[in-house]
């Protein structure tokens, strides 16, 4: 790529990496292996450029009515 993420306006999102998502797939094999691994590499490069890392997480035991439009999916 020909630019470069800007620290002061760009933060890394990792999202839904739970194991209520994730259970699906072996975790030493594709695609969760290589997913797990370019994470981290993303992971750290956001650190080194100073970027802030969010990790996002749905809560455990929701209602229906707290998921909202989540349980349509």
């Amino acid at each position: 790529m020909t630019w470069r993420p800007c620290p002061d306006r760009a933060a890394l999102l990792v999202h839904d990496m739970q194991n209520y998502f994730v259970a699906a797939y072996q975790p030493d094999t594709a695609p969760m292996r290589d997913l797990v691994r370019n994470i981290a590499k993303l992971t750290a490069t956001a650190r080194e450029l100073g970027m802030p890392v969010i990790y996002s997480a749905q809560p455990g035991g929701q209602s229906d009515e707290q998921r909202g439009l989540l349980r349509d999916f």
